[in-house]
């Protein structure tokens, strides 16, 4: 599900009702589709260059009061929602990054896996460091092809 979560919150955000399928998303009943909420914001904070940075800022806060107390699944989106805010512009790289390490670490179910859930402080870090000749990691992401041909 979390595949198939990401993938439409990759269409949804080169739609013209992203921002409205935020809202209804995370104030669904269901962890899995606020799940794809989180991921939505994330994919937004990468590839929409017209939401202001403002909007960013007040998710990150609600994903620093509610992360610890949400389901596994939501949990992991909200945590890539914080990375991804970090790499959208450098003021949001320090309100993530100053969040990231109020929040500490994240614990998610990932099953019998090897997966591992990023400290969002460090992955943060790690994105501006990749994208050093781009402006930000979202200008990086958001010279790439679409998410819907690389699939």
């Amino acid at each position: 599900m979390r595949i198939c979560g990401m993938y439409i919150a990759c269409l949804a955000a080169e739609g013209p009702h992203a921002a409205a399928k935020v809202r209804d998303w995370l104030a669904a009943p269901d962890a899995e589709l606020r799940s794809s909420g989180w991921q939505l914001v994330a994919q937004l904070a990468n590839l929409d260059e017209q939401t202001p940075d403002d909007w960013f800022a007040k998710h990150l806060v609600q994903i620093e009061k509610t992360i610890h107390s949400s389901p596994s699944i939501e949990r992991a989106s909200m945590n890539a929602a914080v990375i991804a805010i970090g790499g959208r512009s450098a003021a949001l790289r320090k309100l993530a990054s100053a969040a990231g390490k109020r929040i500490g670490p994240v614990e998610v179910d990932h099953g019998e896996t090897a997966c591992k859930t990023p400290d969002a402080v460090t992955y943060i870090g790690k994105l501006w460091e990749r994208a050093k000749k781009f402006d930000s990691p979202a200008a990086a992401e958001r010279a790439r092809e679409s998410m819907r041909t690389r699939c």
